[in-house]
């Protein structure tokens, strides 16, 4: 395209700017506060929307040939399924008729609204009620200014400063865990229940007093001892046996085998989302590949560097991305084409050999950081009382690791090259 006709599409746009924008024009709406001036903004936007007629000519003949052509009657089963096709749950009109309402009325209305509509097209006009609408400012919260997370984050910092939790927490080489808090996703870490029980109180207290509060049906407990009860108010908090924070299932029970369950049934939602791309046999493979490894795979490796690499959660994994990889391609088990085949054809990044290489990655990262994380201080720390029982373990976070990694990770270059072979014997033990 020419630089001319660059120019006349940009000259083109410039009057319409506005209109893309919509109800978002910051420039129009800068210095209006009154509701009933914002009002009028959005009701002059779209009057001149639905009244500004179109500014194409067309040519003669196609005028003509418009004009001549024949509008089809609607038909009873057209309203019929436009009416069905209709959301529920959605409010109401003036007239106060839901869309349930019109559905469960179909066998009653459809013959009278079609002749409605046949007389709207035949007459040319609109039914006067039709060019009324009714517009309900909504308060918007803020979130999008970026001025208002740091205000929260600032107003939630005082409060936690406030409350003297020093000596509660869980003890870690002289230090207390009380506490970790991600913006309003807090969690509240003591040994005992009534300790705990304390501190939700505190909490509550001075939240009250900056004008927040705690809500006590989404305020959850997890605990590996005897269950007491805990109130916030007048309500008692829930115990559960696991937990979603932060978008991962947290279970004291089941360690992390639900937590790789849900992964899975969560990218098979996204992979099922993108079937269009996925299971058209026209785009090719490497379309698909790299669909996969940016947009699906990191659905089921979210949060995989806190986990353990047991043998069964590892078959759960390559049997998912194996059924993906098949259905990619378009084949099926009676098929018998081999995992190197499919590998071959598909080319996707192997899902053991991501979760190795993100967890040795995310290793060297904490070990190396010279600032006071409690990540490194948890990952680091050893309970001064008490041992594991006799018999068969439950396989812990750090078991596949080698028996130096503390001090490797601190060596940016020599933990570079370990990970490379780290993760390739994973990969052909895996394999």
């Amino acid at each position: 395209m020419s630089d001319n006709r660059l120019q006349e599409l940009d000259e083109a746009i410039a009057p319409i700017k506005w209109d893309v924008i919509g109800l978002c024009e910051s420039e129009r709406l800068r210095h209006t506060t009154n509701r009933l001036s914002i009002a009028k903004v959005a009701t002059d936007y779209y009057k001149n929307l639905y009244t500004e007629t179109d500014k194409t000519t067309p040519v003669e003949e196609e005028k003509e040939a418009y004009e001549a052509e024949e509008i089809p009657c609607i038909l009873e089963s057209e309203v019929t399924q436009a009416t069905k096709s209709q959301k529920s749950g959605k409010a109401p009109g003036d007239d106060k008729i839901s869309n349930e309402l019109l559905k469960q009325s179909l066998p009653a209305i459809t013959r009278y609204v079609t002749l409605l509509f046949n007389k709207i097209i035949e007459t040319e006009q609109i039914l006067i009620q039709w060019t009324t609408s009714t517009i309900i400012l909504l308060h918007k919260k803020k979130q999008g200014d970026p001025l208002s997370p740091k205000l929260f984050t600032a107003v939630l910092e005082d409060i936690f400063r406030n409350l003297g939790w020093e000596h509660f927490g869980i003890s870690n080489y002289g230090l207390n865990l009380n506490h970790l808090r991600f913006a309003d996703d807090i969690v509240v870490f003591a040994d005992k229940p009534s300790i705990l029980q304390t501190m939700l109180q505190q909490l509550d207290d001075e939240s009250r007093k900056a004008g927040l509060s705690m809500n006590p049906t989404k305020t959850k407990v997890m605990t590996n001892a005897i269950k007491e009860n805990i109130v916030i108010g007048q309500e008692n908090i829930e115990y559960v046996d696991e937990y979603i924070y932060l978008g991962q299932l947290i279970s004291i029970k089941y360690q992390y085998s639900n937590e790789i369950d849900r992964r899975i049934c969560n990218i098979w939602k996204r992979y099922w989302s993108l079937k269009e791309i996925v299971k058209n046999k026209t785009i090719p493979m490497a379309i698909k590949t790299k669909l996969y490894n940016t947009c699906i795979l990191p659905c089921l490796t979210y949060g995989c560097q806190t986990w353990p690499t047991t043998s069964k959660n590892n078959q759960k994994l390559v049997v998912c991305q194996r059924n993906m990889e098949r259905s990619m391609l378009n084949i099926r088990l009676p098929d018998r084409w081999t995992a190197s085949k499919i590998r071959k054809k598909t080319n996707v990044s192997d899902v053991l050999q991501k979760i190795r290489k993100l967890k040795w990655n995310w290793i060297g990262h904490i070990m190396r950081t010279n600032k006071e994380k409690w990540t490194k201080d948890v990952i680091e720390w050893y309970p001064r009382n008490g041992k594991r029982k006799r018999g068969g373990q439950v396989k812990r976070w750090e078991d596949d690791l080698p028996s130096e990694w503390r001090r490797s990770a601190k060596d940016r270059e020599m933990w570079k090259r370990l990970g490379e072979a780290y993760v390739d014997r994973q990969h052909d033990q895996s394999g």
